[in-house]
């Protein structure tokens, strides 16, 4: 639970990427909470306080930030997620958060970054903050680069490396949104290799540690962490769904020899210690609750 003391703080938020899958929820949260909060898109929303701006174009956007008459105590940058067009992600992690660290390096305010587990690669260890970072994928090696813009240029700032973040309907992109569309639809299941195992989290939590990030007056100016909760197989995932109902999953295992998913656990004994909250959501629990709303 928050302290009294930690409740009657108020901060200015600006949330890029608030039109994303995390975003929206993100919004959400935040605006049932007491502050007062701004979003930057690349597109309309009909959030309260939304504009809509390329981060990766300078001039529009200090254009927009000076605008604004609020000074900004915190940035939580959601922009940059994973696409089929890498040179959009790309433009959108390098330039983006170049601009944005020219733009907020006088008033210093606390960005969070919003980076991934990929950029640890392929391991079976369990992968910590300290870990030997060497991304496999696209995604994994550009998220890098843009926490490494930080690391060099900006003195205010959170890293957060996220795991496979789900909500209760499984409705973002990925594997377990592919998983209960062969369930749902009897089709057969691409997988590369069921040993593979990542970290996943759920929204609900997710939102949470962020809001504990955004209250916490003891995080260092210099910050990276994990944001995560559970290191599970694919394996796993399928026979706890099996076990539940009469469905058997049909597999088209490709045998691709580049890794397109990598296999990542991490340790999150730092995100524990630091924000004093252990997720609650399993996704266990939350599979078991998924297939009764769904069983007719």
């Amino acid at each position: 639970m928050l302290s009294k003391k930690e409740l009657l703080i108020k901060k200015n938020i600006l949330i890029i990427g608030s039109s994303g899958f995390v975003g929206k929820y993100l919004c959400k949260y935040f605006s049932k909470k007491d502050f007062l909060t701004f979003h930057i898109n690349r597109s309309k929303n009909k959030n309260k306080n939304s504009f809509i701006c390329d981060i990766s174009n300078f001039k529009q956007l200090n254009r927009l930030i000076k605008s604004f008459k609020n000074k900004f105590d915190i940035i939580i940058n959601l922009s940059g997620q994973d696409t089929h067009d890498q040179k959009l992600l790309k433009k959108t992690i390098i330039q983006g958060n170049k601009n944005l660290i020219r733009i907020f390096k006088k008033t210093n305010p606390k960005i969070f970054y919003m980076s991934s587990v990929l950029v640890y690669g392929n391991s079976k260890r369990i992968q910590s903050e300290n870990s030997k970072i060497k991304p496999s994928i696209g995604y994994g090696k550009i998220k890098l680069s843009g926490e490494n813009l930080y690391k060099k240029l900006y003195k205010n700032y959170l890293i957060i490396r996220a795991a496979n973040i789900y909500d209760n309907f499984f409705l973002k992109k990925g594997l377990l949104k592919n998983i209960f569309y062969s369930f749902k639809k009897n089709k057969k299941l691409k997988v590369i290799n069921l040993n593979i195992s990542r970290n996943y989290i759920h929204l609900n939590d997710f939102c949470f540690l962020i809001y504990k990030a955004v209250l916490s007056k003891s995080l260092k100016n210099q910050l990276t962490i994990n944001i995560g909760f559970e290191n599970i197989s694919i394996q796993e995932i399928l026979e706890n769904i099996e076990k539940k109902t009469n469905f058997k999953f049909s597999l088209i295992n490709p045998n691709l020899s580049i890794i397109i998913n990598p296999n990542i656990n991490v340790d999150i004994k730092k995100m524990i210690k630091l924000l004093k909250y252990k997720p609650k959501f399993t996704l266990k629990e939350t599979i078991k609750k998924y297939l009764i709303k769904n069983e007719n």
